[in-house]
């Protein structure tokens, strides 16, 4: 699996993807992040652990 650079226009949140609060959060800002200058990737990831 390849993991792809992160654009530099672009701001990355890593987070506990186990953690529900966490998850609710990610949500509510994926909700909120109407120019889409977030990516997110949980800590358990391939890419949260690169």
């Amino acid at each position: 699996m390849t993991i792809q650079p992160i654009p530099p226009d672009k701001a990355v949140l890593l987070f506990d993807g186990v953690c529900n609060l966490c998850n609710g959060f990610v949500q509510f800002l994926i909700q909120r992040d109407k120019k889409g200058k977030y990516l997110y990737a949980s800590l358990q990831s391939n890419e949260g652990q690169a």
